[in-house]
Parts: C-alpha cells; sequence; structure tokens
C-alpha cells in the first residue's frame, strides 16, 4: 500500500510496463460465490491495466484476446477467464458520504470476443466497480514480472495484500478472523476447512512462494485463545534482492529480473541525493499529475543498473531520463485531453447512432402511415364509414370536433387507421 497524500486518487498514478496499479478495494476483495482461478487473477488484473486510462467511463475496453494467454496456443483459457469474471460475485467494503457499506458485484460487466484466433476482447466494468475506483485512494504496485511466476493463486492473492501494506509507515502487521483469510485468498467453501489443513495446504506454501520470489517477507502466525486458533496475524517486511535470490535457489523458484528495480551485478555504492523541497515542488509542476518520488527511485534503480556516473544536477537529469525513456515531456494534462476528446467522440457517436436510428424510426412510422392510409381508401365506402363511427364512438370531444373539421385528414384519425393496418397485418 502506499501512503499518498489525502487528495491523491488511485487513477491518478500511472501504470508502467514494470508495475500494475491496482486498487485496494480489488485487493482485499471477498469472494461470495464461485471461484476464481490463477489465471482469471492474472487475467484481471491485465484487463484493469488495459483500461485504466478510461475505467471510469461506461465503455468498451478493448484488448488482443492473444495478450491474455500465457504458453497456450488457442484463446479458449482467456475465454474461460472472462466468463467466470462476469459470473463469480464478489463483494469489498466502501465508504460513501461518511457512511460504511459492503458492495457486491461481478468484477466484469458484459463482454464481447471475436471468433478468430487474433480477435478481440471487448469488455466493461459494473458501475459498482467503476464507482469504487473512482473514489479509491489506496493502492498496490505490483510487478508485471512476478504475475507470471506464481504457481497458486493463493500465493498470488497473498503478495497483493502484502504489497498493498508494504509502505505503511508505523504498521507490520494485521489481524484477520480465518474467514477473512479464506476468503480473501480464495479459498472455496468447504475445501480445507479445519485449520491445520489450510495452514498446510495454503498459508505455508503460498508465504513460502511469495517469500521466495519476491522483495517482501511475510508470515501467517495463529492468534489463539487456550489451544484453539480463533485468528491469524499477517505481518510483512521488506527484503534486499539479494535475500530474494537465495530465497529462490532454495526453493527452486525463478527469479524474473525487474526492469525498473533490478540490482548491478557488482553492488554500487552511488547513491543520489534526496531532492529538497523545492525541486520536488518544482518537478511536481512541470509534472502534474505523476507520482514523482516513485519514479525517482526507478531513476536510481536505473542508474544502479547501467552503472551511470552520479549527475552533478539530479532534477536536469532526472528530468531528461523522464523524457528519453518514458516519454514523458509535461504535465498529464496531454493525456488527459486525449482522454476527454476520446470520450467526447464516444458521446457524439452515441449521439449520431441514436440520432441515425430515431430517424429510422420516423421513416418507417411514415411509410406505414402511408400504407395504411392506402388501405383505408381502397376498402369499400360502407367499410369506410363503419370504421369513422367506430373512431366518433371511441374519440374524446377534442377528437370528435378535429374529425369533424378535418375528416379523413385529422392526424388522431389517421393513427386510428394506422393501429387497425397494423392488426390486420401483424
Amino acid at each position: 500500500m502506499q501512503a499518498p497524500k489525502p487528495h491523491t486518487k488511485t487513477l491518478e498514478q500511472r501504470q508502467t510496463e514494470a508495475h500494475i496499479v491496482k486498487p485496494a478495494e480489488l485487493i482485499d476483495f471477498k469472494e461470495v460465490s464461485g471461484g476464481l482461478t490463477l489465471a482469471d487473477r492474472r487475467v484481471y488484473n491485465l484487463l484493469l491495466a488495459n483500461a485504466w486510462d478510461t475505467i471510469k467511463e461506461p465503455v468498451l475496453h478493448v484488448i488482443r484476446l492473444h495478450e491474455l494467454r500465457s504458453s497456450n496456443q488457442d484463446n479458449n483459457r482467456p475465454r474461460d477467464s472472462l466468463q467466470r469474471l462476469m459470473k463469480i460475485v464478489v463483494s469489498f467494503d466502501v465508504e460513501e458520504e461518511g457512511i460504511k457499506r459492503t458492495v457486491l458485484t461481478q468484477l466484469l460487466g458484459p463482454c464481447k470476443l471475436d471468433h478468430n484466433p487474433q480477435g478481440l476482447a471487448y469488455y466493461t466494468f459494473p458501475e459498482p466497480i467503476r464507482a469504487a475506483l473512482g473514489n479509491s485512494s489506496v493502492f498496490a504496485r505490483l510487478r508485471r514480472d512476478l504475475l507470471c511466476q506464481f504457481r497458486s493463486k493463493y500465493a498470488l492473492s497473498l503478495y497483493e495484500m502484502a504489497q498493498k501494506r508494504i509502505n505503511l509507515a508505523y504498521k507490520t502487521s494485521e489481524d484477520f478472523t480465518i474467514d477473512d483469510i479464506r476468503k480473501k485468498l480464495g479459498v472455496e467453501k468447504g475445501l480445507y476447512s479445519a485449520y491445520q489443513s489450510l495452514n498446510l495446504r495454503v498459508l505455508k506454501p503460498a508465504v513460502s512462494e511469495v517469500n521466495g520470489i519476491s522483495d517482501i517477507d511475510c508470515l501467517f502466525e495463529p492468534i489463539l485463545e487456550g489451544r484453539k486458533t480463533v485468528g491469524l496475524r499477517l505481518s510483512w517486511r521488506k527484503k534486499d534482492l539479494e535475500n530474494t535470490v537465495k530465497n529462490a535457489k532454495r526453493t527452486d523458484l525463478k527469479v524474473v529480473e525487474n526492469k525498473s528495480q533490478s540490482p548491478t551485478p557488482e553492488k554500487t555504492e552511488k547513491r543520489l541525493r534526496e531532492l529538497d523541497t523545492r525541486e520536488c515542488e518544482q518537478l511536481k509542476k512541470t509534472f502534474f499529475g505523476y507520482d514523482i518520488y516513485s519514479l525517482y527511485n526507478e531513476f536510481q534503480h536505473w542508474i544502479d543498473k547501467t552503472q551511470a556516473d552520479i549527475p552533478e544536477n539530479p532534477p536536469a537529469a532526472f528530468t531528461n531520463w523522464l523524457k528519453k525513456y518514458y516519454k514523458i515531456t509535461g504535465p498529464q494534462q496531454a493525456h488527459e485531453d486525449r482522454t476527454v476528446k476520446q470520450n467526447a467522440e464516444i458521446k457524439q457517436n452515441a449521439a449520431a447512432e441514436a440520432k441515425r436510428a430515431e430517424k429510422e424510426k420516423l421513416a418507417r412510422s411514415q411509410a406505414d402511415m402511408a400504407l395504411s392510409i392506402e388501405w383505408f381508401e381502397a376498402l369499400p365506402e360502407g367499410e369506410r364509414k363503419a370504421l369513422e363511427s367506430a373512431f366518433l364512438a371511441a374519440s374524446n370531444p377534442v377528437d370528435i370536433g378535429g374529425f369533424k373539421k378535418s375528416g379523413c385528414d385529422y392526424i388522431g384519425f389517421r393513427f386510428f387507421i394506422k393501429k387497425l393496418w397494423h392488426m390486420k397485418h401483424s
């Protein structure tokens, strides 16, 4: 979990090639029905990152299906994951207008999937998800390279929980009920109901996997009442990458180099000086909307990796680095303007489509009116008189007056004839 200022919103954070920003509400959710698989959780993280720029809008987001599959040669697994994400109900807590509420929703809204192997997936997020993301201010940065390394969904869920909390300044542990942990990790109902089996099959393997391949050490400790385990205490701490590599060798797990935070083959003592307040404020104005502190840390890791010399003017070097490696040349306003323009185009196209549909409806109505009048005029005179009498008998005084004044050209009588024509020809 980051420690942002109160006004910082999760959606103001930037997705990068190295990290996925995930809101806390979608990390600590509980599965109410069904069970998400490891593939489902990976796919959902990719869908979030892909839709990030317009995720608050009620629009269709687009991604290529092959981007959601791992080693599979077909799109069956991503299709299955999308179906489960639409079906499974989850719950999470929010606070709205000072009132705490529990939200129940599916993780995905309606989707459309192309049939061809290189096709597209069109997907939406339900309104409760969009509303929660709009108000979210707590999030985690998940390393993309690690998401594909986890062997179980329990380990991936635990990694997300720990990553959300790892940057808390004065907190290194949190207590949960056993039922809460089961739901947050996605343990199916009725599976491993005894604590001993839960600990052996879920908790210990998940902790071992997270500690083995990530830069986090975490631990579950039982909370006892007498000899009975009534809860679990999750504790966490950061560790250096040397320990990560050593643990990975012991557990036979693969460590994937983090492109933004990878160490140098030979450890360097070169360190950038801290930015002073004036420099930070100037950078925040220049690159308004970006997380300057996180990017400055990435700049330090880049210097470590490349063995570059420490610049004499860190703010200027940092600015040039942002422009070269992240293509950031100024405030996020350009991105926001592009988003506003895209949304305006979507609304404009929707309005044009609605206008076109209304014109088509009016044209069909006018054509039906003309056909019904032709049908009426072709009837024998006796039948026409009978229909006129039927109209007068069923009409109010205003329609009666209009018919006496305009005769068969009265609009109310025309709609009456049109209705009869529809009934006869339906």
